[in-house]
């Protein structure tokens, strides 16, 4: 075992990880935006997962979390614009 490349693999490792958060974070933005949309509809899809098993490629699990966070966090988003809002009033 040669522990300067074993180093050298977990820093690659480190940095892919990043990238994958960070592009993860871009697709849920993304997922958010077409559902808000309903662009799935205008693309022929009948549902958000549909578009994303089908349309993209992702499995029913991949899908299904998608959308769960992108749709918990825009709910989020929506009561903090909400009790900000309430506050000003």
């Amino acid at each position: 075992m040669n522990i300067t490349r074993i180093h050298a693999l977990h820093t690659e490792i480190q940095k892919v990880v990043e990238q994958i958060k960070s592009k993860e974070f871009r697709l849920i933005q993304l997922l958010q935006q077409l559902d808000r949309e309903f662009g799935y509809k205008a693309l022929g899809y009948a549902s958000l997962w549909e578009y994303a098993v089908r349309g993209l490629g992702m499995t029913e699990s991949q899908a299904s979390s998608y959308i769960a966070v992108s749709r918990v966090l825009g709910l989020q988003e929506t009561l903090s614009v909400t009790a900000e809002h309430a506050t000003r009033t």
